[in-house]
């Protein structure tokens, strides 16, 4: 149970500030694709793609939520494996 509570928060963390980067990048790219639509006109053509795709504008948040989870979990599981008062000890 002590190991659940030392990953929460650095897990939460991670998906705390990837969100933070992923909600105004979201925005961002669906202002930009609105904005630059008409530039885009042969690239939706050849890839079949429109300039909201909701399908590339959430695919790309979620592959990057599963990109980034192991870089949170495994420096958090390895923390987890420490003794504290060992560590505390060292200083």
């Amino acid at each position: 149970m002590t190991a659940r509570r030392g990953l929460r928060p650095v897990l939460r963390e991670g998906v705390v500030l990837l969100a933070a980067g992923a909600l105004p990048g979201g925005v961002g790219a669906f202002w930009l694709s609105r904005s630059l639509s008409s530039l885009l006109v042969d690239f939706a053509r050849v890839f079949a793609v429109s300039a909201g795709d909701p399908l590339l504008l959430a695919g790309v948040p979620a592959l990057i939520l599963c990109i980034t989870f192991p870089f949170c979990w495994f420096p958090a599981r390895r923390a987890t494996r420490i003794d504290p008062a060992a560590t505390l000890r060292a200083e």
